[in-house]
């Protein structure tokens, strides 16, 4: 494929010590960006390739659909 786009969507986040409850009920999960050329896009996911050589990717990222929040094609 040939598009090119910037997905925002929600990302996870983790902690490793101790976390407090206040920071636990203040916690939101943060809208990312990602642009990448469209080498997959299903119900279950969106893959984004860093660099696209044909029947070749490299650099790709699987992004699930359910935490896609807006897809928007970029023109190249």
């Amino acid at each position: 494929m040939d598009k090119l786009v910037c997905v925002h969507w929600v990302d996870a986040e983790s902690s490793a010590g101790w976390v407090d409850q206040k920071e636990i009920d203040e916690a939101v999960c943060p809208v990312v960006e990602t642009v990448g050329w469209v080498v997959r896009d299903d119900e279950q996911l969106i893959a984004l390739a860093q660099t696209n050589g044909g029947t070749d990717s490299c650099g790709v990222m699987y992004i699930p659909r359910l935490m896609v929040k807006d897809v928007i094609e970029l023109e190249h």
